[in-house]
């Protein structure tokens, strides 16, 4: 028998580890713990399936950025933490997480992040023994270092190059803190080796996070309706429907009763979705690029609370009813609910179109009986 080569024999040593794909990874690696999560066991990615194409793209090494305008109760900051988790053990480099304040990252490090810590296997195998490279803002892994900061002070991100910016709640920050952030990626950008993760509640249409949208893929989630098996994007004010008959002659809604009886609707062959088939349309879910324009490298992916798992179509009907006519009520509802800016609609009218709207009839006279018809202008 012909012995081995040597050089064979050296080859094997020194060739590269090949990576697991991230999801696989995470499926048998990243536990929830009962005391952050009420889905205490392995991270099952079956629960929110919206969010795999978003580890499929972070495992991609073509992917460079990811946005992502989320409502709320989608599991984002699960989204970041698994792929830090991956990150550190399979392809490592310094990582930086931010989020809007020093105290919420403090919080969420010691709430969630060092318990993700002790219950990984391949991630505690990489801790130091000194249990001072283990502090709640920052950790020296054998492999990388994590650090977790607030966006208020420039001085957190002075003079640190980092591969990985994993970036929570951008459009929370202050202006222009998130492209001080993305400057720290640059010197592995030279090599192709950055990764920006950035997710958040939209602002307005100016705020970071949609800025960033605009220019990526905009990937959209499509579910399929069950009757037509049409792909649709599920939109709150378009599918969502609950009976006239919960509102009483006063126009107040029973919001108790359109939380039980609200319902989706297919928007192409008008078939009625109960509530109770809310999550197998959910599974349904799978992105489609809609900007055929931008680089690959840009992924993006829009994600409303209609999608989550935690919030009944009836409990997003409730939150409506309840915000619309508050103070900023409905801004609110656009913003942290339906993944997209609210616009403000100011229009302005000349005073030679004002007066044309004006009646022929006598002044002291009004030929309209009984109903009174006021239009009233602020000339400031």
């Amino acid at each position: 028998m012909k012995p081995p080569d040597f050089l064979d024999q050296l080859g094997t040593i020194w060739r590269p580890r090949k990576k697991p794909p991230l999801l696989d990874w995470v499926r048998k690696n990243v536990w929830l713990d009962g005391r952050f999560t009420d889905r205490e066991g392995y991270y099952d990615p079956a629960f929110n399936p919206y969010i795999i194409p978003l580890h499929e793209w972070f495992g991609d090494p073509t992917v460079r950025t990811i946005t992502v305008p989320k409502g709320a109760q989608l599991g984002l900051t699960t989204w970041l933490a698994n792929c830090m988790q991956w990150a550190i053990c399979e392809d490592p480099g310094p990582i930086l997480y931010v989020t809007s304040t020093a105290d919420n990252a403090k919080s969420w490090s010691e709430r969630e992040w060092l318990r993700r810590v002790d219950t990984c296997p391949p991630l505690k195998a990489l801790v130091p023994e000194d249990t001072d490279a283990m502090r709640k803002m920052e950790q020296s892994f054998r492999t990388c270092d994590v650090k977790l900061v607030g966006a208020q002070s420039e001085n957190n991100l002075a003079s640190r190059p980092i591969r990985y910016l994993f970036a929570d709640e951008t459009d929370k920050w202050p202006a222009g803190f998130l492209g001080q952030a993305e400057a720290r990626t640059l010197s592995y950008r030279r090599h192709g080796l950055d990764k920006v993760a950035k997710i958040s509640t939209t602002t307005g249409e100016e705020g970071p996070i949609w800025t960033s949208w605009l220019t990526s893929t905009q990937h959209e989630v499509h579910v399929i309706c069950p009757e037509c098996h049409t792909p649709q994007i599920p939109d709150f004010f378009t599918h969502i429907k609950w009976p006239e008959a919960h509102r009483d002659l006063l126009g107040k809604w029973d919001i108790e009763a359109v939380r039980r009886d609200a319902h989706g609707v297919c928007t192409h062959c008008a078939a009625i979705w109960p509530q109770s088939h809310q999550r197998p349309i959910i599974a349904t879910a799978h992105a489609i690029q809609m900007n055929p324009l931008a680089s690959p490298a840009d992924r993006g992916l829009r994600l409303p609370s209609v999608l989550s798992p935690f919030l009944s179509w009836g409990d997003l009907a409730a939150i409506f009813l309840t915000k619309k006519d508050q103070p900023a009520g409905l801004e609110d509802f656009f913003n942290n609910y339906l993944a997209r800016p609210f616009t403000h609609n100011i229009a302005s009218i000349k005073e030679d179109k004002l007066l044309a709207l004006r009646g022929t009839h006598r002044l002291g006279t009004c030929p309209v009986i009984p109903t009174l018809v006021t239009l009233c202008t602020d000339t400031g």
